[in-house]
């Protein structure tokens, strides 16, 4: 039996990213709050557009683009995700607590 925890008791960088998440949304929906789109291509677009512009812009703090910091720092250390199939063996017995952060995952070897 094994126990995988999906999610530590207090987590410590949920705030940074939550915040990133809120940066981003109120960047983009301020700049195009005032056009009018008429097909949702059209607004994948635009917020595409958006995007790219606030991942290139160079922050104060850092000295560089989250687009410079990627390609830095993340693009050299990812690698390919492991093709992996499931076997007819391994089945998921959900033991969930009040805070549902925990999972019983059982295997048979």
């Amino acid at each position: 039996m094994t126990l995988a925890c999906l999610q530590t008791y207090k987590p410590k960088d949920k705030s940074r990213a939550e915040g990133g998440v809120l940066l981003v949304q109120r960047w983009i929906v301020a700049t195009l709050r005032n056009q009018v789109f008429f097909s949702l291509e059209e607004l994948n677009a635009a917020i595409r557009k958006q995007l790219i512009r606030l991942n290139s812009r160079v922050t104060r703090h850092l000295g560089a683009s989250r687009q410079q910091l990627f390609t830095q720092l993340d693009q050299p250390a990812l690698r390919q995700l492991p093709y992996q199939t499931r076997s007819p063996h391994d089945r998921q017995a959900s033991n969930t607590r009040f805070d549902n952060n925990s999972r019983v995952i059982l295997r048979k070897f």
